[in-house]
């Protein structure tokens, strides 16, 4: 294969762009449509938007003193906190009302939507660092500098209302905290001195902070050292005697330690308590019934405070008791018996009760183990209430320094201001960007547009596959501002003949003239050669102001059109099962009718053929308006006339073209309901049989009627008509299946 050119290739590579730029500007006056309505939209919706105005204020969040460093967070921990705190809808809503902020909305009782349009109108930036932007966008400057410059303050306000008011909670919190501990410490305190009430060999061993007497460490070297390690019987037994010893080391009974300033504190405390509680109830008693509530919270709150003085008073009278010296002696005596018994080493028999060692151990382990559990509990409680006692102070200096001002504080760095300008872009941007969006809405309509536009644009459009192949182009359609009847010569005019008999076997030539001062035509034989049309009567009409612009063959035969024309005509010759030939097109309008007078004049103009253009539209006749003459016998008729009269002569009209006759319908009359396709066929096959060797019939749209159909049983092939830029592929191809490809020679191309 020889390669094709470097131009040629380029052009087959923009040949599909062509195409598609040359169906795009069939749409250019719907793109510029589109570009000054949707830029005058944008324009106007840009240009009557409602203007807004942000007006901004700078805090600085400064830290203080802090006591509790746990209280000190990151910059956008306490953004993030301040934020909440003045975006939040109570707080929101009640500047809403304050500011008298978006009146429509709040008269119809859309309050909620109010606070939405505030926070989404209001802004709070923590970026980096301590310092925070607060803005306001609002309809007006005046509203937004009033707006802003009040949610400064309301967020100044709200910190420091919060501020105060967690110090005031946690300090009372731990107040009362620390009271409950305290009432919790009395109440192991007093366990721990009713055990001592029952155990006092163990009164020497108490922690000091109860207020017992403890010896010396001289008096703890002296007195014998159990084995604490020494967990088994004969262990608890020393133990045992040990304390006991102790307790004895002094003659007549053991010094009773003073009162626990504890404990006493706790029963004086108790005792005011209680009377507070019986002039409330007084009090209460006085001004109301025995059933209101408040008076039997008061009598509750009584009996409650009878029941903790009680409970001061027995830890304080234990504590103070006594301790004999005699019962110590009897325990001691039974404790030195029992280790005695365990250790075999008393001669004389004991009682059986006497020497079950085992269980006065376990009794001594059990009582041991309780001592160290009070001892445990009133040590925890000591230091619960002691980290309570900081915690108490550190919350004390918090709320100091929050209400002396020397805690966090909110400054304002640069105030609010009243702004000059609008937000948003300037006019000019605007405009810029609503001629781009104009623009872009324009590609879009007209890209929309191109593709779904299947009209014709040249050959390549049109598939063999779906339709037909395409035998011709012919160019862009002729002006040339001549009449057929400038292009003819002078003709002599013959008037119509009466029908001949069946006997009469004269051509249309050698009949005599009806009407007087006509001239006799010259004989048909003289042009068409030696043969003779037998039935057919020719006669020369007039032509006058018929258009020539789209007969090629006659306004311009030296055209690139008619050469188009020309090249019809070879392949259609080329084809001789095909000599009666039907011309049709989708719709009306795509120029069948000028294809069929071409295609017509192109078969005659050789002057080897006999030629006959057969008019078959009977619905909208075209081909005596184009060539611009009034047949003198319409074709309908003389297919009705034919029915009663078959020996009459056909009515044909010749035309400049030598060897090209014209069987045309009148135009103006009524239209025929229907195709009489057997008349039609009958026409056709007796004007073939008189002498035409080619007939090209132009027929009616294929899309509009069936009457197309009836028409194709007729001839021997179909020429479909397209005209550029105007049919659709989709009508072709529908036009193509209504056809048949039997009959199809392919499509013939205009205007491209």
């Amino acid at each position: 294969m020889t390669p094709r050119p470097a131009d040629a290739l380029s052009t087959d590579h923009l040949r599909p762009l062509l195409r598609t730029a040359r169906r795009a500007l069939r749409f250019k006056a719907l793109g510029l449509l589109t570009l000054v309505g949707a830029f005058a939209l944008a324009f106007a919706v840009a240009w009557f938007w409602p203007k807004k105005y942000r007006s901004e204020a700078v805090v600085y969040y400064r830290e203080g003193l802090q006591w509790n460093q746990s209280e000190s967070a990151s910059p956008r921990r306490v953004g993030q906190r301040l934020k909440e705190m003045l975006l939040s809808r109570t707080q929101l809503s009640a500047l809403v009302t304050e500011l008298k902020l978006y009146p429509d909305l709040v008269a119809a009782g859309r309050v909620g939507e109010a606070v939405e349009e505030m926070r989404d109108a209001t802004t709070f930036r923590f970026d980096q660092g301590d310092v925070f932007v607060l803005s306001f966008t609002g309809p007006s400057p005046d509203e937004a500098q009033r707006v802003t410059a009040r949610l400064t303050d309301v967020l100044i306000e709200v910190n420091a209302r919060l501020r105060t008011q967690q110090a005031e909670v946690a300090k009372e919190f731990l107040d009362a905290e620390k009271k409950r501990k305290e009432d919790e410490l009395f109440e192991r305190q007093a366990e721990l001195l009713r055990f001592l009430a029952k155990h006092p060999e163990f009164a020497q061993e108490q922690n000091p902070s109860v207020g017992v007497t403890i010896r010396t460490r001289a008096k703890a070297r002296e007195a014998p050292t159990p084995d604490v390690r020494d967990s088994s019987a004969l262990g608890a037994l020393r133990r045992e005697e040990a304390r006991l010893r102790r307790q004895l080391a002094s003659p007549g009974e053991i010094p009773v330690p003073p009162p626990d300033p504890a404990l006493a504190a706790a029963r004086n405390d108790a005792a005011a308590r209680l009377k507070a509680a019986q002039r409330d109830l007084a009090d209460k008693r006085e001004r109301f019934t025995e059933q209101h509530p408040d008076v039997r919270a008061a009598a509750v709150g009584v009996v409650a405070a009878e029941a903790a003085f009680r409970r001061a008073s027995d830890a304080l009278s234990a504590a103070q008791a006594p301790i004999p010296i005699g019962a110590l002696k009897d325990r001691l005596a039974r404790v030195e018996q029992e280790i005695a018994v365990s250790r075999r080493e008393s001669p004389r028999a004991v009682e059986p009760a006497q020497i079950e060692s085992s269980d006065s151990a376990k009794r001594i382990v059990a009582v041991e183990t309780e001592w160290a559990r009070l001892n445990r509990e009133v040590d925890e409680a000591r230091e619960r209430l002691q980290h309570l006692d900081s915690q108490q102070f550190v919350a004390t200096m918090t709320a100091t320094l929050q209400t002396s001002g020397q805690a966090t504080q909110i400054t304002v760095v640069d105030p609010a201001f009243r702004p000059t300008q609008p937000v948003g872009m300037r006019r000019s941007k605007v405009i810029l960007l609503c001629a781009g969006f104009a623009f872009f809405a324009a590609l879009t309509v007209v890209a929309a547009a191109t593709m779904r536009d299947d009209r014709v644009e040249d050959a390549d459009d049109v598939d063999p596959r779906d339709v037909a192949p395409v035998l011709a182009v012919v160019p862009g359609e002729l002006s040339v501002p001549r009449t057929v009847a400038a292009l003819l010569p002078p003709l002599a005019v013959r008037a119509p003949l009466g029908p001949v008999t069946d006997g009469d076997a004269r051509s249309a030539s050698e009949a005599a003239p009806r009407a007087a001062g006509t001239a006799l035509a010259p004989a048909p034989g003289a042009a068409l050669g030696p043969g003779r049309l037998l039935r057919v009567r020719v006669d020369r009409v007039p032509f006058a102001d018929a258009r020539a612009g789209g007969i090629a063959l006659l306004a311009a035969p030296d055209s690139t059109a008619a050469a188009s024309y020309r090249l019809l005509r070879h392949r259609v010759g080329a084809r001789d099962g095909a000599p009666v030939v039907l011309v049709t097109s989708p719709r009306p309008g795509d120029g069948k009718t000028t294809a069929a007078a071409n295609l017509a004049l192109a078969l005659a103009e050789s002057g080897r053929e006999r030629v006959l253009l057969l008019d078959a539209s009977f619905r909208r006749p075209g081909v005596a308006g184009l060539l611009g003459f009034q047949p003198p016998a319409c074709l309908r008729e003389q297919i009705e006339l034919h029915r009663s009269q078959p020996t009459a002569p056909w009515i044909v009209v010749e035309t400049a073209a030598p060897g090209l006759h014209v069987a045309a319908v009148r135009p103006g009359g009524h239209p025929a309901p229907f195709v009489d396709g057997r008349g039609l066929a009958l026409a056709i096959g007796e004007l073939r049989e008189a002498g035409y060797d080619r007939v090209v019939v132009d027929g009616p749209p294929t899309l509009e009627a069936a009457d197309v159909n009836v028409i194709e049983e007729s001839v021997d092939g179909i020429l479909l008509v397209a005209r550029a830029r105007r049919s659709r592929l989709a009508d072709l191809r529908a036009a193509a299946d209504q056809l048949g490809r039997a009959k199809l020679l392919g499509v013939v191309l205009l205007g491209a």
